[in-house]
């Protein structure tokens, strides 16, 4: 697990952690615990890398888009969502241009823990469903839903992802 010290407190982590990330280049699992205060460019390519586990204490998707660029053969993507410390601002999601490799050719299985319903969190479930072309499975667990009107109840969240166009065939999505 890695966890960088906040980036206001310890200004100069940057090349520190740059380093140690060096070293974790050929790791088959790994969590982030508070992952926004990365930077990708500052990361290594992991090229064996079968499993990423992100704590989003943020929605940061340009990162989780550059983190899944960065992971070429990942086969299992889990997203920790922890609302509480997000700004309740809405921010588009800008999708990238260019998919990233794992996400066409290797990602198998994803899960949603802590999801809210939020249009950000929404348009995130989209795109992997869009463009995940060997997606088995999609997990979403809301049990965290807190009833603010401005998010998809559970019901409305399963009619919609009906509608969503699905890469893969065979992708079962699984709302818990």
């Amino acid at each position: 697990y890695i966890a960088p010290k906040h980036k206001h407190r310890y200004p100069s982590y940057v090349p520190n952690i740059s380093k140690l990330l060096a070293g974790t280049s050929s790791v088959k699992y790994l969590t982030f615990l508070a992952p926004q205060y990365l930077e990708a460019r500052y990361l290594p390519d992991y090229e064996n890398l079968n499993q990423l586990e992100l704590d989003l204490r943020c929605f940061c998707w340009d990162l989780v888009i550059e983190l899944l660029k960065k992971c070429p053969s990942m086969k299992h993507l889990i997203l920790n969502l922890h609302r509480t410390a997000w700004n309740h601002d809405y921010k588009p999601v800008n999708p990238p241009t260019l998919v990233p490799g794992c996400l066409s050719s290797h990602l198998k299985t994803v899960s949603m823990r802590g999801f809210h319903g939020e249009q950000e969190e929404v348009q995130v479930l989209k795109y992997l469903l869009n463009y995940g072309e060997v997606l088995n499975k999609i997990t979403i667990s809301t049990r965290n839903f807190v009833g603010n009107p401005a998010c998809l109840t559970k019901e409305d969240l399963c009619k919609e992802i009906l509608l969503f166009q699905k890469g893969s065939e065979t992708c079962q999505v699984e709302v818990i």
